[in-house]
């Protein structure tokens, strides 16, 4: 399992919600506040990189959407 990662989040607001945006690994989701957007596609990049573990792509898709591995064991940075 990775241990820490650091992402870029771009939150705009869509009609009468926020939407919250990971441009490198294009996941998306919302709330009805900036917080809760956040709060979601924190939910929602877990659940994408712990699919990718399961299915032993986590560090190539980290490699393709531009992330380095640092000296530190299984922490990516972008």
């Amino acid at each position: 399992m990775f241990d820490r990662i650091r992402i870029r989040v771009e939150i705009f607001k869509e009609r009468d919600r926020y939407v919250s945006f990971c441009p490198e690994l294009n996941v998306s989701s919302f709330g009805d506040s900036p917080e809760e957007a956040k709060e979601s596609l924190k939910e929602a990049v877990t659940l994408f990189l712990e699919e990718c573990e399961n299915m032993g792509t986590l560090k190539d898709v980290l490699e393709e959407s531009g992330f380095e591995h640092r000296t530190y064991p299984r922490l990516y940075l972008l």
